[in-house]
């Protein structure tokens, strides 16, 4: 039976198979049994497989993809030249595709309950870290008045750095 795809269910297959290599490459002699049955197991192993065809004549292409995909009953995804991608879904299938429902065992496993550890911290998390810095307080002018700690968010005020003799100083632009 072959499988019909959408768009989008066809973009995300061909985003798969671009990082594949040819599996099978179908010679001058066109296809034989051979070549059906090595097609048969890749396509049982792997899902998505790419073909390389080996013909001089575009309609030769043409007609030689039409016999491969009914042949094995596989969906073409895309022809690229002389390279041909083929798609079967198998009965546990591996590739997730979008929009295709999962079998049952496969839709039982990933609707179990995860078992997760509750992470504990010493320390809570929305707890800013503060720091305080006292000035000394010294001369004529601040006698006799209170002085407080200022206290900063975050991170200590930043140091004036040197110049390094290209008219700006580093990290302050």
């Amino acid at each position: 039976m072959k499988l019909v795809l959408n768009s989008k269910q066809i973009s995300f297959l061909r985003g798969r198979a671009h990082k594949l290599d040819p599996v099978v490459t179908v010679g001058n002699n066109g296809v034989s049994e051979g070549v059906i049955k090595e097609l048969e197991f890749t396509l049982k192993t792997f899902e998505l497989i790419k073909i390389k065809l080996r013909c001089d004549d575009q309609d030769e292409l043409l007609e030689l993809v039409s016999t491969i995909t009914e042949s094995v009953k596989a969906t073409k995804i895309q022809i690229i030249g002389h390279t041909l991608v083929l798609y079967r879904r198998a009965k546990e299938p591996k590739i997730p595709v979008p929009g295709l429902p999962l079998p049952e065992a496969q839709l039982k496993e990933e609707l179990a309950p995860i078992e997760r550890k509750r992470l504990t911290f010493k320390k809570p998390l929305n707890k800013k870290k503060t720091y305080k810095r006292i000035f000394k307080v010294g001369g004529p002018e601040t006698e006799g008045k209170k002085t407080f700690p200022k206290v900063y968010a975050k991170s200590a005020p930043k140091r004036e750095k040197p110049a390094t003799g290209r008219g700006f100083t580093r990290g302050s632009r």
